[in-house]
């Protein structure tokens, strides 16, 4: 049985705008050139001021500009994106128990199914705002993905194989995207066993936040749950590196997993 499950989702112009929101913080020195740039300044009368809001508008779109504010914005918007689709879960979830009883449907297929599907929401919004970004640049002649080849380690084989720039580009994106998905599919599993998603809401965020600012002085960088959204924020990346983010997931998760069905 074929069932389109997030078509019983309300509200789905949060999604937008939760889109809007991360894109509007990654151009927010674009916005605030634009919008609040005076051209007619006092201390600019000797010069062109449309030249000059010109040039810092271009400095602003700048490709390596945009991708640092993605990178700093990502590791609070994401989370809080994947927290807010909770209360979403949560609703469709009872939707699929209805929906599964007295039908030949499985509801634990259903609800996994369910879990798969919202845990993607997140990942396109993160995949939107890139594409708005290379598009965006591309347009305005600023697309210059230099420098992300030599964020892996020397030597490494991830570095001889993905030996151009756009090929690390899309690998790092890519690496981003199955980093939120994971994290995803690690809070709606602490919502399976809370129940409730506030309580769930403030465990994840601690486990991510609190806990990464506690393990970063006692384990290295790549180790802690944090990493996992800011892989390409560090450097020295190494096919070992790309999965020990999520060693202090994976018992957790299985903990949840167990006792799921017995709270």
């Amino acid at each position: 049985m074929k069932i389109p499950l997030l078509t019983f989702a309300r509200h789905k112009f949060v999604y937008v705008l939760l889109t809007l929101l991360f894109l509007a913080l990654v151009y927010r020195d674009v916005l605030m050139t634009y919008f609040f740039f005076d051209i007619h300044a006092p201390d600019l009368a000797k010069f062109d001021g449309q030249a000059i809001k010109n040039d810092l508008l271009k400095s602003a779109l700048d490709f390596r500009i945009l991708q640092f504010n993605l990178g700093f914005y990502q590791s609070f918007i994401i989370p809080i994106i994947i927290v807010l689709l909770g209360f979403q879960y949560i609703e469709l979830k009872n939707k699929v128990l209805r929906l599964s009883i007295g039908r030949e449907v499985s509801y634990q297929g259903l609800k996994r199914k369910l879990t798969l599907q919202v845990a993607s929401i997140p990942c396109l919004i993160y995949l939107v705002t890139v594409l708005i970004i290379a598009i965006i640049t591309y347009f305005f002649g600023t697309f210059s993905p230099l420098g992300w080849n030599s964020l892996f380690s020397d030597g490494s084989g991830l570095q001889r194989l993905l030996d151009g720039e756009i090929k690390s580009y899309l690998f790092f994106t890519c690496v981003l995207l199955i980093g939120i998905f994971i994290n995803a599919i690690y809070f709606l599993q602490i919502v399976d066993y809370v129940g409730n998603v506030t309580r769930s809401a403030i465990t994840y965020l601690m486990f991510l936040w609190l806990g990464s600012m506690l393990l970063y002085s006692a384990l290295p960088y790549y180790m802690v749950p944090m990493t996992s959204l800011m892989q390409a924020s560090y450097g020295d990346v190494s096919l070992m590196k790309l999965f020990t983010p999520y060693i202090l997931y994976v018992v957790p998760y299985m903990v949840l997993k167990k006792y799921e069905d017995n709270v």
